[in-house]
């Protein structure tokens, strides 16, 4: 009945701040840009899927829910990802460690607005 999710759409007050951070901190490349009067914002390939960060006057300050979405991504050198959110002095929720459920090393931060952000990468 559904496909392949397709995009994952993060709205601010302020989307080219957050594109910003986004594409400084983990060197995306920007796949989309649209300046349109409904339709404003930034988006990047996140393997295969559309990270979208997008302009919405209904949204104000920081995220006020921060696990209830969870952006997970898998990675191949978990070590320069947390090289790279120190650099930016996110704040780590999770050091990195082991999670035995999925076989693989974790770290968890938030990203400028509260939005929390997962990184893995499986062991083999």
């Amino acid at each position: 009945m559904i496909g392949k999710l397709d995009c994952i759409a993060i709205w601010s007050q302020d989307p080219h701040k957050l594109a910003s951070w986004y594409q400084s901190t983990f060197e995306l490349t920007e796949s989309l840009r649209l300046s349109e009067p409904d339709d404003t914002g930034i988006g990047f390939d996140a393997g295969g899927i559309l990270l979208w960060f997008g302009k919405s006057s209904k949204i104000q300050g920081t995220n006020k829910d921060p696990l209830r979405h969870i952006l997970e991504f898998k990675v191949e050198d978990l070590d320069k990802v947390e090289v790279a959110l120190k650099n930016v002095q996110a704040t780590i929720i999770r050091e990195k460690s082991y999670a035995s459920s999925i076989n693989a090393d974790v770290i968890t931060a938030q990203d400028p607005e509260g939005n929390t952000i997962q990184f893995f990468k499986e062991r083999k």
